[in-house]
C-alpha cells in the first residue's frame, strides 16, 4: 500500500511540475524588432486622453505581457544605462493569441491619475488587461516610450520610441541625434538609446531597426504623430524598412487636436476575411468605377471603398453589401465626385470587413484624372502576361493605332483598329512572343497620341 502511495504521489508530482512549467512558458518570449510602434497622440494639454499603438511583428500566445514605459533611459554609456524615475509604466498582457500584423491601441480614459481606467483595443476589439501606473501620460516637453520584458532592473528591451528634441541653442542640453538620442545627459525629458549588456551581450537597440527617432531633426517636435501606411504592408520586412522613415508619419503640434486616429489598420499579416481574385479602377473620362472580384466569401459583412488624392491619407468615399449566394462575385462602385478634384493621380483601395471586426486591404490601385484628354489607357497587368489585356477610351470615333516598341524604338507589335468613341477592351495575343524586358505602349489616335511604360 505504501509503495502505491508513493507511486501516486510521484506521478502527482510530475503532472503537477509539468503543469507549472508550462504555464510559465505559455507567454512569448520577444525579442528586439518583435514590435514596431506605429503612432501615439498626447493632446497638448487636454489631460487622460493620451495613447499610443504599435503592431505586432511575430506571432504571440495568449498571456504574453510587455511593459511599456514613458520612463527615460540615462546611457551612462554607449552600453550601459539606468531608468529616470518619476514617469509610469504600465504591463499589457494579451488574452488571446495574437498573429503577426494585429495592431493594438493602448490609451487613457478620464483624468492621468494612478486610478484612470485603461482601454486596450485590436482590429478585434478588446485585446487585453493591465496592471501599473498611468502610463500614456506624455509630456508636452518630449518623450518617449519604451517596451521590454523582464524586470525593472534588467529588462530585455524589445522597442523604443522617441520624440523629444534638442538642439544646442539651449545651453547644458544635447544634439539629439540618431546614433545614441540624448547619449548620457539627463537634463529633463532627455532619453538616451537604450543599451543594457548586463542582461546580454545582444541587448541595446539599433535607431532605425527596432527604434525610431520620429522626427530626425533637433529643431522639430510635435507630441501627435502616426505611420501613414507607405510602403508594403504585406510582409514583416516590408514594415519593419516603411515603419522607421520619418517622410512615412504625419504629424501635429502639442496644441493641435490631430487630424488622424490611431491604430493605423494599415497592416497584411493576419490571415484576411475574403479572398480578393481582383481590384481595379477604371476611369470613363466622366466618373471613375471601382471593381473587384471575390470567392471564399465567408463571415464577411461589407466592403468599403475608400480614396485618397494623395496616396497616404484614405476616406471611405462607399460601401457594398455582401450578394446573396455562393462561389465567386463581382463587385463594383462608381465614384462620380473625384474627377472634380485637380490631383493628376487618384488613389483607391478596397476594405474588406467581417463579421468579427477584422479586417484587410487590398493593393493601393491608381487612376489618372484624365478627364481633359482625349485618350485614356488602363486597366492592365504591369508587368504584362501572355494576353496583354487594356483599356482604351477615346473621345472620337475613328481609326487607332496601337503599338509596342521596345528601348530602341524598334515596332515589336502594331495594329490597326476602327473604334467607336468611348471605352474598348484591346487584347494582344502578341505579347506572348515578346522577350523580357522593357517596352513601350503607343496609342495614337486623330486627335493625339499617348505613351506608357510596360514590363514583360
Amino acid at each position: 500500500m505504501n509503495n502505491l502511495y508513493k507511486i501516486f504521489s510521484k506521478l502527482f508530482l510530475i503532472f503537477f511540475l509539468s503543469n507549472i512549467t508550462l504555464a510559465s512558458e505559455a507567454q512569448t518570449t520577444l525579442v528586439k524588432g518583435d514590435i514596431a510602434f506605429t503612432g501615439f497622440i498626447g493632446n497638448g494639454t487636454v489631460a487622460g486622453n493620451d495613447q499610443f499603438s504599435f503592431v505586432l511583428l511575430r506571432d504571440i500566445a495568449t498571456g504574453t505581457a510587455i511593459n511599456f514605459t514613458d520612463n527615460a533611459w540615462l546611457r551612462s554609456s554607449a552600453t550601459t544605462g539606468s531608468w529616470r524615475t518619476g514617469e509610469g509604466t504600465v504591463t499589457w498582457t494579451s488574452n488571446a493569441a495574437y498573429l503577426k500584423g494585429t495592431e493594438i491601441k493602448i490609451e487613457v480614459t478620464g483624468a492621468a491619475t494612478a486610478t484612470a481606467t485603461f482601454v486596450y483595443l485590436a482590429t478585434s476589439g478588446g485585446a487585453g488587461t493591465a496592471t501599473g501606473a498611468v502610463m500614456p501620460s506624455f509630456s508636452a516637453n518630449g518623450d518617449q516610450i519604451i517596451a521590454y520584458q523582464g524586470a525593472v532592473a534588467t529588462p530585455t528591451f524589445i522597442c523604443a520610441i522617441h520624440f523629444n528634441s534638442y538642439n544646442a541653442g539651449i545651453v547644458g542640453e544635447p544634439i539629439t541625434n540618431t546614433t545614441d538620442w540624448e547619449g548620457a545627459y539627463s537634463t529633463a525629458n532627455s532619453c538616451g538609446l537604450p543599451a543594457l549588456t548586463s542582461v546580454s551581450a545582444n541587448n541595446f537597440l539599433t535607431n532605425g531597426v527596432n527604434a525610431f527617432w520620429v522626427f530626425n531633426n533637433p529643431t522639430v517636435e510635435f507630441d501627435n504623430a502616426r505611420f501613414n501606411c507607405s510602403g508594403t504592408m504585406t510582409t514583416v520586412g516590408g514594415i519593419r524598412a516603411a515603419i522607421y522613415v520619418t517622410a512615412n508619419w504625419s504629424a501635429s503640434y502639442d496644441d493641435d487636436a490631430p487630424s488622424f486616429s490611431i491604430p493605423t489598420g494599415c497592416f497584411l499579416l493576419s490571415p484576411v476575411p475574403v479572398k480578393l481574385i481582383g481590384f481595379q479602377a477604371q476611369n470613363n473620362l466622366t466618373n471613375i468605377i471601382t471593381k473587384w472580384q471575390v470567392t471564399d466569401e465567408i463571415n464577411v459583412d461589407r466592403y468599403e471603398i475608400e480614396r485618397s488624392f494623395d496616396g497616404k491619407n484614405f476616406k471611405r468615399i462607399g460601401t457594398a453589401a455582401i450578394q446573396a449566394g455562393n462561389g465567386d462575385k463581382n463587385y463594383n462602385f462608381t465614384d462620380p465626385e473625384s474627377l472634380k478634384n485637380l490631383a493628376v493621380i487618384i488613389y483607391y483601395r478596397l476594405k474588406s470587413v467581417d463579421a468579427d471586426g477584422k479586417f484587410s486591404y487590398s493593393d493601393i490601385v491608381t487612376v489618372r484624372n484624365n478627364k481633359d484628354e482625349s485618350i485614356l489607357v488602363d486597366n492592365f497587368a504591369n508587368p504584362i502576361n501572355h494576353n496583354f489585356t487594356f483599356n482604351l477610351t477615346i473621345k472620337t470615333k475613328g481609326i487607332v493605332i496601337i503599338q509596342i516598341t521596345d528601348v530602341n524604338g524598334k515596332i515589336a507589335i502594331s495594329k490597326q483598329l476602327q473604334l467607336n468613341s468611348g471605352r474598348s477592351t484591346i487584347s494582344l495575343l502578341e505579347s506572348a512572343t515578346l522577350s523580357k524586358g522593357i517596352y513601350f505602349l503607343r496609342v495614337t489616335t486623330t486627335t493625339g497620341s499617348m505613351v506608357t511604360k510596360l514590363i514583360k
